[in-house]
């Protein structure tokens, strides 16, 4: 995450010091507003650009859900095709239907609950 610094209330005197990266800025003259404006800016703009491990880690299981899902159908066709029993049907699109719950966050399995709970340390 990118971190501007501000220094505000520039047209008053002050014995402060700040860092030379810092904007310097007074909402009273205006001063320093539009170079505020352009740093907000380029920070999002990078920001959006190289998204975080998070959003990839969750587009990654989506997608692998999404071809479980895409497998499970391919079978359910097949299954249905020929004429087998209409209970290995149904057993075929509730596993379509548990792949694209992952995809919405309606399923939990216990891989998911696993990678969650590793990042925190809850009490004994």
């Amino acid at each position: 995450m990118s971190r501007i610094l501000v220094v505000t209330k520039t047209d008053q005197p002050s014995s402060s010091t700040a860092p030379p990266e810092a904007i310097r800025t007074s909402a009273l003259t205006g001063a320093g507003l539009e170079d505020l404006r352009q740093a907000i800016a380029n920070a999002l703009a990078s920001q959006a650009a190289a998204p975080d491990d998070v959003v990839m880690g969750t587009a990654a299981r989506c997608w692998s859900s999404l071809e479980a899902a895409n497998r499970g159908l391919e079978r359910t066709q097949q299954v249905a095709s020929t004429h087998q029993d209409l209970e290995l049907v149904a057993a075929e699109l509730r596993s379509v239907l548990d792949d694209l719950g992952e995809v919405v966050g309606a399923v939990y399995t216990d891989d998911i609950l696993d990678k969650i709970f590793s990042q925190f340390c809850i009490g004994k």
